[in-house]
């Protein structure tokens, strides 16, 4: 490729890119302000600056609030609603898939002219495959390393492609199916008198704490977090799958509907070639996909904190006479499931944490400490980018070396 030619297609990339993190940091900015005055606006004596810690609290999934659950209006909750869809981990998931598929989008015409150009400079056939034109320059040194780019990149786009309808069908089975389900369960136990009193229906009430569990967000519409709920199993069950989904173990999650998706491709309109690619490059579709190495290591890691924060807590906190309040041993059993899976990631809580052993409290300020190790572990050991001659480095075999390093 010619000078001028690679340095505008890098420049066209660049701006791209660029224009992507201009408008991540506008949505972000523009829910916090616009969220926190609609949650000041619709909260009677609610002052703007809490209705922007929790507006920030409900888009960064941190759970912390200023102001008693109780203080807040319908017309707040709904508001709280929303930011957590719009800043929901795996929400956010899709516009990098977008941007970058666009990005390829945009340059591919260049590549395929360029090597249309290159490939047949006396005849023009515009009828030819790229893949077709491609073979005529194999054999040419100069344009080797285009071609290589342009078979990646096609595979890529595809690959983004299948991987988009992925997280997308992610989403919409935990958050629009996991609400009727939760509503489901629901409706096998009580509604907590609080939300009776405020006349809060089932379905929003599924629907909210179905959108906070996934999201990780930690906020609830009740005034002591998930305590109300501690008798009502099947509905912190599901939370705590949900919770599972939408965070620690999402990249297991896309992997599989990736893997399902690529073995039922040959009965659906599936791109198949797309989702091998997917499958084999997963660190170049998104953050949250792994090979199939490091996903078991994921798991397995995962796996032994829970384990450990579960142990810990049927050690310290079973006998203990002040958590006996809260029934008898197999319901603190189930209350000790949910906190081993709550605690470190969603920040709900179905206990008064002052009541729990001293080094209870240590491990969990431990494993919350050290949350994001086995992802980020994952993320190193699987990373993945397009090599000078337009070859992806960090594939299977690259993760599987870089794991034993």
């Amino acid at each position: 490729m010619k000078g001028s030619e690679a340095r505008g297609c890098l420049a066209q990339a660049q701006g791209i890119q660029l224009n992507f993190y201009r408008v991540i940091i506008f949505w972000l900015l523009l829910c916090f302000l616009l969220g926190g005055g609609i949650m000041a606006l619709l909260t009677p004596g609610m002052e703007y600056v809490d209705g922007l810690f929790i507006a920030m609290s409900a888009l960064t999934g941190t759970g912390f609030s200023s102001v008693e659950s109780r203080a807040i209006s319908m017309g707040g909750f709904v508001t709280i609603y929303i930011l957590m869809y719009l800043g929901g981990t795996c929400t956010l998931l899709l516009p990098p898939i977008i941007y970058r598929r666009m990005a390829y989008g945009k340059i591919r015409p260049q590549l395929q002219e360029f090597l249309l150009r290159e490939a047949t400079p006396d005849i023009l056939l515009s009828n030819d495959s790229m893949h077709g034109q491609a073979a005529r320059v194999r054999d040419r040194p100069l344009a080797r390393t285009l071609v290589n780019a342009i078979n990646h990149s096609e595979l890529l786009y595809r690959g983004l492609g299948m991987s988009l309808i992925a997280v997308a069908l992610h989403n919409f089975f935990w958050l629009f199916i996991g609400t009727f389900i939760m509503y489901g369960i629901a409706q096998l136990y009580a509604e907590p008198q609080e939300l009776v009193d405020r006349d809060f229906s089932k379905l929003w009430t599924a629907a909210f704490l179905t959108a906070s569990s996934y999201f990780n967000c930690g906020i609830t519409l009740t005034s002591d977090s998930m305590v109300q709920y501690s008798r009502s199993y099947g509905v912190y069950l599901w939370s705590s799958i949900l919770i599972l989904a939408g965070n620690n173990v999402a990249p297991m999650f896309l992997r599989g509907l990736v893997r399902l998706m690529y073995m039922s491709a040959d009965v659906l309109p599936f791109d198949k070639v797309g989702l091998r690619f997917a499958l084999d490059n997963p660190r170049l579709m998104t953050t949250h996909m792994f090979s199939s190495r490091q996903t078991r290591a994921l798991l397995l890691i995962l796996a032994s904190i829970y384990l450990v924060e579960f142990v810990f807590f049927l050690g310290a906190d079973l006998n203990r006479e002040e958590m006996q309040v809260y029934g008898d041993k197999a319901t603190l059993v189930g209350i000790g499931y949910y906190q081993t899976i709550s605690t470190r990631g969603a920040g709900l809580q179905m206990i008064d944490l002052r009541r729990c052993n001293q080094g209870m409290l240590v491990v969990y300020v431990f494993t919350m400490y050290i949350s994001a190790a086995p992802f980020a572990s994952q993320m190193h050991a699987s990373a993945q980018h397009m090599g000078e001659d337009g070859i992806a480095t960090g594939t299977h075999r690259d993760s599987a070396a870089a794991w034993r390093s």
